[in-house]
């Protein structure tokens, strides 16, 4: 039995074909689960290609063979040196010949660029990309529209698009091409033919889609025990698959990452370990991330000693407890003739605003001026050496400081303005108080009877011959509100 391939679905599949690759023109009975059959002999393939959407996410299925048109396809294995062009092809087989590499091909795209696209997660960098596909008449098109596809066994309803590079050192000229299988579902075949695959719907067959998560040990480090400022180690990890380990010491890289052996074995650079608390973790990256994916190991966790340091308990230049409004400094002195910094925290924080203070020839070091919040306090001191690989670092014990809410100062009194008359309007002037910025109510009273409650007042018949007042309560956040009372006006 013979299978046209309508326009449409050829139209489809010229977009798809941008990343570059190869196909095969097949028509699998159900879903391949692994590599198909056909992979594993083929002496030219180099590897697989991922496939990618226009934000660079990753695609291994569709609902519509349009989706193809946002394709881009990474290569899955290093790109050959020197290698400046991509060309693409769609392969597709002989019902009497089904060797791979012999399949028949029809060229897509050729001498397309071939370079680094950063925007997409590609294994190891490069990608194929065609802006704009298609743009007029499209090779896969053609080839399609007017193809047949065999219906030999393993191969019903898959295509295999092929990407293979040019320029220097490029291997085209051998033969050798990476590849990408995609099922698919013709929309005039029901889906239960194809293994529940919907009608117009695709899929990717090889590289696989599912991968296995590598693992990688806790890095073993070459001495055990105590360790001392200035001790050198390496670290050794293992994988469960080929590829490179990355060891790791509180997040940062140590060296280059390092090709595992026949056992899966990797060792470290040498490590000079420093005073203090360190994790050391294993990154890997298997080789063939096609069907295996990287992992990190558990963290090992290592304790290095220095020569001891001390810090006294921090001295405040203000005593507690203490107003809000009024900023301290805070002194600290660290052991004599050992260079470093003094850090203050606050409940085990560092205080925000309060940089490090470099210690003069004495191991003093006194803070920048801050402002405390109200409340209770408990400040430390952390003394951190320059030669942090032969001093280890200090924590003083702690200062308990109280800030109690700040005192409002009414510097000028309250008074009211306005002509003192009935039925005019007076005004509440607050005065003047420290510090600024605070807010202000009003309270107007006739004698003792309370009257408003407004900036301004008018005054009514029932004022005639009164004393009024005003009363402004001043207001600020970490201060005491203050009341303060005007003098009285009579009304006339």
């Amino acid at each position: 039995m013979k299978i046209r391939v309508s326009r449409a679905i050829a139209g489809l599949l010229a977009t798809a074909l941008v990343a570059g690759g190869s196909l095969a023109l097949v028509e699998p009975a159900q879903a391949y689960t692994g590599t198909p059959p056909w992979i594993a002999g083929d002496s030219s393939n180099l590897g697989g290609i991922l496939i990618y959407d226009a934000s660079g996410q990753q695609i291994t299925a569709g609902s519509d063979y349009n989706e193809l048109g946002a394709f881009y396809a990474g290569q899955k294995t290093a790109a050959t040196a020197g290698a400046t062009k991509a060309n693409l092809d769609i392969a597709f087989p002989d019902a009497a010949n089904q060797v791979p590499s012999t399949w028949f091909t029809a060229n897509l795209q050729a001498s397309t660029a071939f370079a680094t696209d950063p925007a997409k997660p590609t294994a190891t960098g490069p990608v194929i990309k065609k802006t704009g596909w298609p743009a007029g008449p499209t090779p896969i098109a053609d080839t399609l529209s007017g193809g047949t596809l065999s219906t030999a066994p393993n191969y019903e309803n898959t295509f295999e698009l092929r990407m293979s590079n040019s320029g220097p050192n490029g291997v085209t000229g051998g033969g050798k091409y990476w590849a990408v299988v995609i099922e698919f579902n013709p929309a005039a075949a029901g889906g239960a033919t194809f293994d529940g695959l919907a009608p117009q719907a695709w899929r990717q067959v090889w590289p696989t889609v599912s991968t296995t998560q590598a693992t990688v040990s806790t890095p073993v480090p070459s001495a055990s025990g105590t360790y001392a400022a200035g001790q050198q180690i390496t670290l050794t990890s293992q994988s469960s698959v080929a590829g490179t380990i990355q060891f790791q010491q509180d997040s940062v890289d140590i060296g280059s990452a390092k090709t595992v052996d026949g056992s899966f074995n990797a060792t470290s650079d040498t490590i000079t370990l420093a005073a203090g608390d360190h994790s050391f973790t294993a990154v890997f990256t298997p080789s063939d991330t096609v069907n295996y994916t990287g992992a990190t190991s558990s963290a090992l966790s290592i304790s290095v000693n220095g020569a001891p340091t001390t810090v006294s308990t921090p001295t405040p230049s203000l005593t507690s407890p203490r107003a809000f409004g009024n900023p301290i400094k805070l002194t600290a002195t660290a052991t004599a003739g050992v260079p470093g910094t003094i850090r203050f925290k606050d409940k085990g924080g560092f205080i925000a605003g309060v940089p490090a203070v470099t210690v003069n020839g004495s191991g003093a070091a006194t803070s920048v001026s801050f402002q405390p919040s109200v409340g209770a306090h408990s400040f430390t001191a952390v003394f951190t050496p320059t030669d942090y690989v032969n001093y280890s670092q200090s924590t003083s014990s702690a200062l308990s400081f109280t800030v109690t809410k700040g005192v409002l100062v009414n510097k000028v009194r309250p008074s009211i303005t306005g002509v003192l008359k009935v039925g005019k309007v007076l005004t509440a002037n607050p005065g003047t108080w420290t510090p600024a910025g605070t807010t202000y109510t009003y309270v107007w009273k006739r004698g003792a009877a309370v009257v408003g409650k407004a900036k301004t007042y008018k005054t009514t018949a029932k004022d005639k011959g009164k004393i009024l007042t005003v009363t402004v309560t001043a207001s600020k956040a970490n201060y005491t509100s203050k009341a303060v009372t005007s003098l009285g006006k009579k009304i006339s």
